[in-house]
């Protein structure tokens, strides 16, 4: 890379893309940047989709590489055909908003230092409405000079060439958003076995280097060789420095290939323990072993673990990680605090949090939730009134509220008139469908409750509540001899304490680590 914009001349920004297979969203990323790019570089390395021709009616500068088995290659070959003051790297299933955009066209114009490269978060969307989108920072924006190259075939670098460079870097406040589109498991998997090979040739080249352990563990996950992924995470941890990002990333790893594996729930509280004595103050960590805790039925130890999170914990914001972590620690330690029979201090550490972020719509609901458990009617009333105007089913709410409120109160039958309404017009909210639910449950309408919980799977697939909803289901139609015998059933879900009320699944704060690399 080369600098060429004269001195005082405003700043000239390049967006470039290295690209294959992406006819589906590639114009949309480039229309996102249009505004604000003085030049857009697109390099393609092989599509055969007809990506090419929709880069050579939106981008400024086309060109075909040959693919040589490397991501690194492919930057800096595409980088030869930059010739902007900045370049910001764009994947071709990322966007800006209007407002980022601008924000980073102000930034380059008026406060870009040249001696610094800038770290980025890319977001992406949550898997489900009950859970949060995760994000990760990456470097960028980067100034266009010579000596800047990026390295290794998968899980490409450019932070060793900042180094050398002698280049500071800086955070700006500033998202990118990544796409969610669907893709046939054909071409997931092709690219997951693409993956994989490059991540083998990077092992074998570069011998016990960490982020090509990494890289590879990650592929096998992705097919479904979980045993075999959790391995190499393992030599991962093991060939990492300690301390390092790297090492981190591989417990994650590590952690999220034992979930496949319902035997190892003890081994996995173990590893997890074991990463703790490295980052202590890790908030994933912290909430993931809440998480199995919680499952392990151990809510004394759950709760000190959401509330070190929730009151200590910090985020490698180079790993994937959930965006609203702080608040999820918040609501996880509250309904743990439920389930210990403490509404109190559970009710407590919600207005707490509330007062230090009091646009979180996160903490409010649940503030809202357990407002009805407690039958608080007028409380729940007054917190739906501080919630966004633009929330989804936010003019259903009130009525939800005072159905989820006789529901609660064990008024099952007044409940359903309510609930009903907002039902039948439209409403897919989590506090109707589960307090919907638990009155149709109490009255007997099992047909009902099933009905709504296919409904609810829709929505929410992974939301635990659903299959406590069916087997309870499947109890009452068994008779009351089978639901004596099944002490490990469900708590009741049609009192003040629903089973087990968790709008949020403390599960979705397990750490779940995947690569940066698209």
């Amino acid at each position: 890379m080369t600098k060429t914009n004269p001195l005082g001349k405003r700043p000239q920004l390049t967006v470039a893309m290295v690209v294959r297979d992406a006819a589906d969203v590639l114009a949309d990323a480039i229309e996102s940047v249009r505004p604000i790019a003085d030049e857009i570089v697109v390099a393609d390395t092989g599509s055969a989709d007809g990506t090419i021709e929709i880069a050579r009616q939106c981008a400024d500068i086309v060109t075909e590489i040959e693919w040589q088995d490397s991501f690194a290659a492919a930057r800096n070959e595409c980088a030869q055909r930059v010739t902007g003051d900045w370049v910001l790297w764009l994947e071709a299933d990322e966007t800006l908003d209007d407002t980022a955009a601008q924000q980073l066209r102000n930034f380059i114009d008026e406060a870009a230092d040249a001696n610094k490269a800038y770290l980025l978060f890319i977001q992406r969307p949550a898997s489900n409405a009950a859970n949060c989108c995760e994000q990760i920072g990456q470097l960028r924006l980067v100034p266009n000079r010579s000596g800047l190259q990026f390295t290794g075939r998968i899980r490409e670098q450019i932070l060793p060439s900042i180094k050398e460079a002698g280049l500071g870097v800086d955070a700006l406040d500033c998202v990118i958003r990544r796409g969610n589109s669907a893709r046939d498991a054909e071409r997931e998997r092709a690219d997951s076995l693409r993956k994989l090979n490059l991540a083998n040739l990077a092992v074998t080249e570069n011998g016990d280097q960490s982020l090509p352990f990494i890289a590879r563990a990650e592929a096998l996950a992705e097919i479904g060789r979980s045993a075999e992924a959790g391995a190499v995470y393992r030599r991962a941890i093991e060939v990492a420095e300690r301390g390092s990002s790297e090492m981190l990333e591989a417990y994650y790893g590590l952690l999220t290939a034992m979930d496949a594996d319902p035997a190892a729930a003890d081994l996995q509280i173990a590893t997890c323990l074991k990463a703790l004595e490295v980052y202590p103050l890790d908030a994933q960590l912290l909430c993931g072993m809440g998480s199995y805790l919680l499952r392990a039925q151990r809510l004394d130890l759950a709760a000190r673990s959401y509330e070190m999170a929730a009151t200590h914990g910090k985020v490698d914001p180079s790993i994937w990680h959930l965006a609203d972590l702080a608040d999820v620690a918040v609501v996880c330690w509250s309904l743990v605090l439920q389930l210990l029979g403490d509404a109190g201090r559970a009710e407590t550490v919600l207005n707490d949090a509330l007062i230090e972020r009091p646009g979180s719509v996160r903490l409010r609901r649940q503030l809202i939730e357990l407002c009805v458990k407690a039958g608080r009617e007028r409380d729940a009333l007054a917190q739906c009134k501080l919630l966004p105007a633009d929330i989804a089913y936010r003019s259903s709410l009130p009525e939800v509220i005072r159905g989820a409120v006789h529901a609660a109160t064990h008024k099952s039958a007044a409940a359903l008139g309510p609930l009903r309404a907002a039902y039948r017009a439209g409403c897919r909210d989590p506090l109707c469908l589960r307090w919907l639910a638990a009155a149709h449950l109490a009255v007997g309408n099992l047909a009902d409750v099933e009905a709504i919980a296919a409904e609810w799977e829709r929505h929410e697939p992974a939301n635990l509540e659903i299959a406590a909803f069916r087997r309870a289901v499947e109890q009452r139609r068994a008779g009351p001899s089978v639901e004596k015998a099944s002490p490990a059933g469900p708590r009741r879900i049609d009192g003040p304490s629903p089973t087990p009320g968790l709008p949020i699944d403390p599960a979705a704060a397990t750490p779940r680590w995947t690569s940066p690399t698209p």
